[in-house]
């Protein structure tokens, strides 16, 4: 008996049980049930069981022990800003593999997965601009902006020529530079194979 054909797909930003990503994001839902049960059925409508899917981040907070498992396919974490549990509690909820990014060879193309896209030092130093006059705003004192900036920091990664698989940034742009965005709330709340992902940047290889 032949084995089945395992395909690899890639997909972001589910933001389970996130009511106010409805409206962030202008989902077209009347509640978090109808987007949960949505994206879970689209999911499953491409995804086979023996299926390996790459999660690229904030998968959503609550009841996600109850939400994963109804998810078909091998499921591979890697982990956004808003994944911040510990790793046992998605390893306990269905997930093989918890991480905070991957690369892996898609035919002859190196491909980086992550949850936050790439950028050049100047995008960086721009956005913690930004983020501050922000928080400032905000009332935020100057060591919680200084620790915001921080943790965006260990998250940089300039940009290269390399394809980078990225979510973050729901609906604002589908490829920046080398970034391609496999969020849902641009590709139909659905998953995207991961050989057609890589094969949107036609950069150069490095």
């Amino acid at each position: 008996m032949s084995k089945p054909k395992i395909t690899m797909w890639v997909t972001a930003d589910w933001h389970f049980n996130h009511y106010n990503i409805i409206k962030y994001c202008n989902r077209p839902f009347n509640s978090v049930e109808e987007m949960n049960n949505h994206i879970r059925d689209k999911h499953n409508a491409m995804v086979k069981p023996h299926d390996i899917v790459f999660v690229l981040g904030d998968i959503g907070t609550k009841d996600i022990d109850l939400i994963i498992p109804q998810l078909n396919g091998i499921k591979i974490l890697i982990r956004g800003n808003h994944d911040s549990d510990s790793i046992a509690k998605y390893l306990q909820a269905g997930f093989t593999a918890v991480l905070d990014h991957a690369e892996i060879m898609v035919g002859k193309k190196r491909v980086h997965m992550r949850h936050i896209p790439t950028r050049s030092l100047k995008e960086f130093l721009y956005l913690c601009k930004v983020w501050a006059c922000d928080m400032r705003k905000k009332g935020r004192s100057w060591k919680v902006i200084w620790d915001r900036i921080r943790r965006e920091y260990k998250s940089f990664r300039r940009r290269t020529t390399q394809t980078v698989l990225c979510g973050h940034v729901h609906n604002n742009w589908k490829h920046r530079f080398n970034n391609v965005n496999v969020g849902v709330d641009v590709r139909d709340f659905k998953p995207v194979k991961l050989y057609n992902a890589a094969d949107e940047y036609k950069g150069e290889i490095k």
